[in-house]
């Protein structure tokens, strides 16, 4: 578990900062259980895992200071990966 959590790039732009669940929730105005949510990237609809809305993508990239289109073409790449890997 720790292992894919390092590679989610939310998790990792989060602890390169050296801010806690709590402390990225309270910059983007989403609850900690979001953002623990979005950094294990599961869907609770179809047991595999899901990219962020758009609107959620966004303020994330901005308080991490990350561009946005980089930051969900990130999250692609890291669904595409974990998907690959549990097929």
């Amino acid at each position: 578990m720790r292992q894919l959590r390092m590679t989610n790039p939310v998790f990792r732009a989060r602890w390169d900062r050296g801010w806690t669940q709590g402390e990225l929730a309270e910059k983007t105005g989403l609850s900690r259980s979001t953002v623990q949510y979005i950094e294990r990237c599961v869907s609770r609809h179809n047991g595999g895992r899901t990219v962020p809305r758009a609107g959620t993508v966004r303020i994330l990239a901005e308080a991490l200071g990350i561009p946005f289109k980089v930051l969900r073409t990130q999250l692609n790449d890291y669904e595409r990966e974990e998907t690959h890997e549990d097929n």
